[in-house]
C-alpha cells in the first residue's frame, strides 16, 4: 500500500513548509475572519441560525435584523422549545415546534430542522410549510439519542405532519414520489 501510493505523483510540492506559507498568504487570520460572516450573509439565499448565533451575527458583524434581511431571501431562527421565526422582508412567519413522545437528546435538531425546511424548499413550497416540515423533523431527532438514529417513511412523516399542521394536501407529493 505505501508503495503504491509513493508511486502517485503529488499535484503539490512535497516540501510541507513551503506548501503551508503558500497557503498561511491566502488564508485570513483566525480572529479577525468577521468580513468572511459578513460575506457569507451577502451571498446566502436562505440564512438558517439558532438565536445564540444571530447573536453572535449581530454582535461580531454590527448587523441587525433588517441588514440581515435587506442581504437574504428568507432568514430562520430556531428558538429551541418556542419554535422558529422565518423573516421575510414582507414577513414574520412564527412556526410552533411539534411536541415530542420523549425528548431524548437534542443533538443534531437544527440540522434536522434545516433538512425538512429544506425539503420543503426543494419542492418550491412556501415558507410556512417549509419551517413547518423543519419543526416535525426537528422532533423526530429529538426523540432519539443520537445525531442519525431517526427514521421515518413518507407516509409516517405525512400522518404526523397532519396530526399537527395543516398542508393543504401538498405533502401527498411526498407519498407519491417514486
Amino acid at each position: 500500500r505505501e508503495r503504491a501510493r509513493a508511486m502517485v505523483p503529488h499535484p503539490w510540492p512535497v516540501d510541507r513548509k513551503a506548501a503551508a506559507a503558500r497557503l498561511a498568504r491566502f488564508a485570513p487570520p483566525r480572529a479577525p475572519a468577521i468580513w468572511w460572516l459578513a460575506d457569507g450573509i451577502a451571498d446566502c439565499r436562505i440564512l438558517v441560525v439558532n438565536e445564540y448565533e444571530f447573536g453572535i451575527i449581530e454582535k461580531k458583524t454590527k448587523l441587525n435584523l433588517a441588514d440581515v434581511l435587506a442581504q437574504v431571501e428568507v432568514l430562520v431562527i430556531t428558538r429551541g422549545e418556542n419554535g422558529a421565526a422565518l423573516y421575510t422582508n414582507s414577513e414574520e412567519i412564527n412556526v410552533p415546534i411539534v411536541p415530542a413522545a420523549r425528548e431524548a437528546d437534542p443533538t443534531g435538531v437544527g440540522d434536522a430542522f434545516r433538512g425538512g425546511l429544506l425539503t420543503g424548499v426543494a419542492h418550491g413550497w412556501d415558507w410556512e410549510l417549509c419551517g413547518e416540515m423543519g419543526a416535525l423533523a426537528a422532533t423526530y431527532c429529538l426523540e432519539q439519542v443520537g445525531t442519525q438514529n431517526h427514521a421515518f417513511t413518507p407516509a409516517e412523516f405525512v400522518a404526523r405532519f397532519r396530526e399537527n399542521f395543516d398542508d393543504q394536501g401538498k405533502l401527498d407529493a411526498l407519498t407519491n414520489a417514486g
